[in-house]
């Protein structure tokens, strides 16, 4: 399989959380996206559990969160090593090229692996 490339990577993860912002669910986002969001969030913990810990923040719960990060667009991903954002995407991203993007950026936190 593709993505098993990935799971020799090692960071700790409480060094390095995935923020996902998504709608409330029956919210803006229905459905078939909804469901494919999170299809994507159990691919990308399958394959990077172990390197980062993911964190789903809707805008209905906690709209102080969203707004902090100023995040237009529903679903978004950043990614935080020590608080600090180091990566973001906003918009639908496809499984392969989320877990492609955040590989990437894990293994800048830690050339050595």
């Amino acid at each position: 399989m593709e993505t098993s490339t990935y799971r020799s990577l090692v960071v700790s993860a409480r060094s390095a959380v995935l923020l996902v912002f998504m709608p409330r669910p029956n919210g803006r986002l229905h459905g078939t996206q909804q469901l494919a969001v999170e299809l994507i969030l159990e691919r990308v913990g399958a394959v990077l559990g172990e390197a980062l810990r993911i964190t789903v923040i809707d805008d209905v719960t906690h709209p102080e969160i969203v707004r902090s990060f100023k995040v237009n667009e529903l679903p978004s991903f950043i990614l935080l090593r020590r608080g600090v954002e180091i990566w973001r995407h906003s918009g639908s991203i496809e499984s392969q090229l989320l877990i492609q993007q955040l590989s990437d950026q894990l293994t800048s936190l830690n050339p050595a692996s």
